[in-house]
């Protein structure tokens, strides 16, 4: 399992709230088979709509028969290496961030 943390190269406007702070990215969770090795691998290669910050990115080997039951409703059979799971994305919208430091 992952927790990958993507950053947008520009920040978006939220179209529900055009004059809010811009969004600067996400967080997914993601269920992974793939060789420890691999793991960077397919996470470039799965988030190609910004840049992975990759201090905040984490992944651990987990059994899936271990995980709680609405992520295990999710599981994709998956062949050889690739995502068997993907949560929704966790958009961020931070002031701070948005604001350009003098």
């Amino acid at each position: 399992m992952a927790t990958v943390h993507v950053k947008f190269q520009v920040p978006l406007s939220d179209p529900d709230d055009p004059s809010g702070t811009p969004v600067q990215g996400y967080f997914q969770n993601l269920g992974i088979r793939a060789a420890p090795a691999r793991v960077p691998v397919i996470l470039t290669e799965t988030f190609t709509d910004g840049v992975i910050e990759w201090t905040e990115t984490e992944w651990e080997l987990v059994d899936p028969s271990n995980l709680d039951r609405a992520i295990r409703r999710n599981i994709e059979p998956v062949e050889g290496e690739g995502i068997w799971y993907r949560s929704g994305r966790a958009l961020y919208a931070d002031d701070d961030l948005a604001t350009p430091q003098t």
